[in-house]
């Protein structure tokens, strides 16, 4: 018996040491100290989001958000927090509320959710340093994050009369086909998963190794530098990413190319569940129509993040316009596009100080708008214009590529298209190119400039990301609060991919 209790004792000590632990949760006092650096974090928070927060008065009104409520529940939760995590999710809380994808406050990761998300991937896009060359494609394109994503839920190839175009993920990195349909035109159908390179890792696979054995008979190692021969650096990867996206975009244009001469007499791009991505997405709207896209203005918060960005951007230009062997007319669309930076520089300097907005009933209330704006600096004919010249100085590296599609034009979008997504259908639908069936975009809109402007909270650890510029649609609306499709379609959750499919086309049927 004596022994057994000697066995039972550590087991013993344990239980108490949880339930002294799970007491004091509910006695303990947390130290003033303590709490008051949780309030000074919530106080960082909203002066970080009366400055920096592009959405800010648009989300207040939309949403209906009473500056003052939100202050006052912030605080009371916090009163009430016992731990740093219930502190933490106070002030998410507060961030939440703006339903805003873009306007997110996160936690430091665990070790062990470290170690999970390195092991599926998640951070992958963040390794840095040079990529050997012995390395395969699969495993450099696995360096640059590259994850496939071509395939979305509506599953054209289930409808009837769908001839789907060669499924090489190569050749065709874009799943494509066309639909022939009784008593109406043949439908071209083509899906774009990402604006991004990062969204096609076979081609990116196959780009590398192109490149890689070009370097092999181009460079012989006997002659090479051991360390260019031996690895790729950041500027080697720059120029690789820059000739991905040229391979992507000559294969978007084939894919165009071959469903028009397969038949096809009006397109159906689907963005169903296209997260955004990256500048490319451009180029790629300017592909799929002849009409002129005119540049549509941005907004941009009046804070020094801006006037840098402006600034510097201006002094890019002021390099070029002085360059003596530069064309007239360039110097002058140049110059033109710098005088606008230098004023948009100005204007995001002008404050406008919302310190007390916190203690307002409404956004009716506040005395000043926290963003400015800057229209295009050209007409879509100057745009053009500028990129030719721009593509005759640089031997057509980073040609304006014409248009690949010019027929009848509709775009798939659901509540999870979103970002630059949402740029692309917004921007068709504003000059008429284009119109859009399905459901409501997700309301993400414009993100961040040159990284964005992050706030981290010392006493509880949040970093937090709020979106510093504003896409504005032709009628002066947000982005951000959703583009509305011309031809709804109401999609239920157990909706399976060809029932999606179908809902489509009977909705195109139907116009």
């Amino acid at each position: 018996m004596k022994r057994l209790r000697l066995l039972l004792r550590p087991l013993l000590v344990a239980i108490l040491a949880l339930a002294a632990l799970a007491l004091g949760r509910s006695f303990w006092p947390v130290p003033a100290a303590t709490r008051a650096a949780w309030v000074a974090d919530l106080d960082l928070l909203e002066a970080h989001t009366a400055a920096a927060y592009a959405n800010l008065a648009d989300r207040l009104r939309s949403r209906e958000l009473a500056p003052r409520e939100l202050d006052q529940e912030a605080r009371t939760a916090l009163a009430r927090a016992r731990t740093t995590s219930e502190a933490r999710a106070a002030l998410t809380a507060f961030v939440e509320a703006f339903d805003d994808h873009h306007f997110r406050a996160e936690a430091p990761y665990s070790a062990p959710r470290r170690w999970l998300r390195r092991m599926i991937g998640k951070d992958r896009a963040q390794e840095s340093g040079a990529i050997a060359w012995t390395e395969s494609g699969a495993e450099a394109c696995a360096r640059f994050g590259a994850r496939d994503r071509r395939e979305g839920s509506i599953e054209w190839g289930a409808l009837p009369g769908f001839d789907a175009l060669a499924a090489d993920p190569v050749s065709h990195p874009f799943p494509a086909g066309i639909l022939k349909r009784e008593g109406a035109a043949p439908l071209g159908i083509l899906r774009i998963g990402l604006f991004s390179q990062q969204g096609f890792p076979q081609l990116c696979a196959a780009e590398w190794e192109r490149v890689k054995a070009a370097r092999a008979n181009a460079l012989p190692p006997e002659e090479a530098p051991a360390e260019v021969a031996a690895a790729c650096d950041d500027s080697c990867q720059e120029a690789f990413w820059a000739g991905l996206e040229e391979r992507l975009l000559d294969r978007f244009a084939a894919e165009l190319a071959e469903l028009a001469e397969g038949g096809a007499l009006a397109l159906l791009v689907d963005l169903s569940d296209n997260g955004g991505g990256s500048g490319i997405v451009g180029r790629m709207m300017r592909m799929v129509t002849p009409r002129p896209l005119p540049e549509r203005a941005e907004g941009f918060i009046r804070h020094p993040h801006s006037v840098a960005r402006f600034t510097a951007m201006a002094a890019d230009y002021a390099a070029e316009v002085s360059r003596p062997e530069l064309p007239a007319r360039q110097r002058e669309l140049y110059a033109r596009v710098q005088a606008q930076l230098e004023a948009a520089a100005r204007e995001a300097a002008a404050p406008c100080d919302l310190a007390a907005m916190w203690q307002l009933a409404s956004a009716a209330e506040l005395p000043c708008a926290n963003v400015g704006r800057v229209g295009p600096g050209l007409d879509p004919a100057e745009q053009a214009e500028l990129a030719e010249l721009e593509a005759l100085e640089t031997g057509g590296s980073r040609r304006e590529r014409p248009a690949a599609w010019t027929g009848e034009l509709f775009v798939v979008t659901n509540r999870r298209t979103a970002s630059a997504s949402e740029d692309f259908v917004a921007s068709l639908q504003d000059a008429g190119a284009a119109r859009s069936v399905g459901e409501t975009t997700m309301g993400i809109g414009c993100g961040y400039t040159n990284g964005g402007v992050t706030l981290e909270l010392p006493a509880t650890g949040l970093t937090v990301r709020a979106p510093d510029c504003i896409r504005f649609r032709k009628d002066g609306r947000n982005e951000a609060e959703g583009v509305l499709p011309d031809l709804p379609v109401e999609w239920n959750d157990d909706d399976s991919g060809q029932a999606r499919a179908e809902k489509i086309v009977a909705a195109l049927r139907e116009r």
